[in-house]
């Protein structure tokens, strides 16, 4: 009799933490945040800074609301051949959960000065 009342007892803890396993595993934000890309009418130029970058870029996430506040520019990767920059925007929300976005711009690329001839050097 005494070993029939605690497995009953067992067998009902073991149910309980299923249940509180199964309440914590469901109601965790597993949902990445939304970057949204607003349009932008600049061309990319080296060495701009991050808060430009960020122009037009917006975050929200369903949990924790507005993150916009929150986004960074992870990389930029430049493609001097086709003049195009692309820049790689991310976002993580409260629960860790990550988004990545990325545009692709035009590239202004300044064009390398001209070195003086051995011929024009001399003519001061």
């Amino acid at each position: 009799m005494k070993d029939r009342a605690i497995g009953i007892i067992l067998g009902a803890v073991n149910i309980l933490l299923l249940v509180i396993c199964l309440v914590l595993y469901l109601g965790k934000d597993r949902v990445a945040p939304e970057i949204t890309l607003g349009e932008v009418v600049y061309i990319y130029e080296e060495g701009l800074p991050d808060r430009i970058l960020l122009e037009a870029v917006t975050a929200w996430d369903k949990q924790d609301g507005d993150l916009t506040d929150k986004v960074v520019v992870e990389k930029v990767v430049t493609d001097r051949a086709q003049k195009k920059a692309t820049i790689v925007y991310g976002v993580a929300d409260y629960a860790g959960n990550v988004s990545r976005a990325s545009r692709t711009l035009e590239m202004s690329i300044p064009e390398k000065p001209q070195l003086p001839t051995a011929g024009e050097a001399g003519s001061n």
